[in-house]
């Protein structure tokens, strides 16, 4: 008699132990999920972009597609040969030839900027002050200056929980750091 209460005993605190643990399982499980969603909650994803390209409405954009603002943590401007640019305006000032006027408006962007939800930043844009000089020729001379070919810009940034991407024009997703 002994035996048999010892062994049904046994049974019932190894199912409670048993169930305790799967409990725990799915208690971690459950955190981590949350975890997961509230990351992607902050997801924001960089673009860099030429917009109306062939027009006198030409620009060259960032844009954060995603949800949460993106922190920037650095900007890498550099040519085709490997040359470093303090700023974007830099790398134009210095590329732009005497033959070509473009009359343009300019954002600069630095570590430490912050890119609101569905926010767009015209980090250049043809000027409208001065619509008698941009022509399609002013809008094509500018963007060919900043095609992938030329121009190594690199973009870095973090979300609001320190998950960090990098973005660089030509690319359409950011890669993840």
């Amino acid at each position: 008699m002994t035996k048999k209460s010892f062994s049904t005993e046994m049974i019932i605190g190894l199912m409670a132990m048993v169930i305790s643990l799967s409990t725990l399982i799915v208690f971690v499980y459950q955190t981590n999920l949350i975890r997961k969603q509230q990351h992607m909650s902050a997801y924001p994803h960089l673009s860099i972009g030429h917009m109306s390209s062939v027009s006198e409405d030409y620009r060259f954009a960032l844009t954060n597609k995603g949800v949460g603002p993106a922190f920037i943590t650095s900007v890498d401007v550099k040519d085709a040969d490997g040359k470093s640019y303090d700023t974007l305006l830099d790398y134009v000032r210095d590329n732009i030839s005497d033959k070509d006027s473009i009359n343009l408006n300019y954002s600069d962007i630095m570590e430490g900027f912050l890119i609101a939800e569905k926010e767009s930043i015209d980090l250049f844009k043809l000027s409208d002050r001065f619509e008698e000089s941009n022509t399609i020729h002013a809008a094509n001379a500018l963007r060919e200056m900043l095609i992938a070919n030329n121009l190594k810009l690199s973009i870095s940034y973090k979300s609001i929980y320190g998950d960090s991407w990098t973005i660089r024009n030509g690319a359409t997703i950011p890669a993840k750091n």
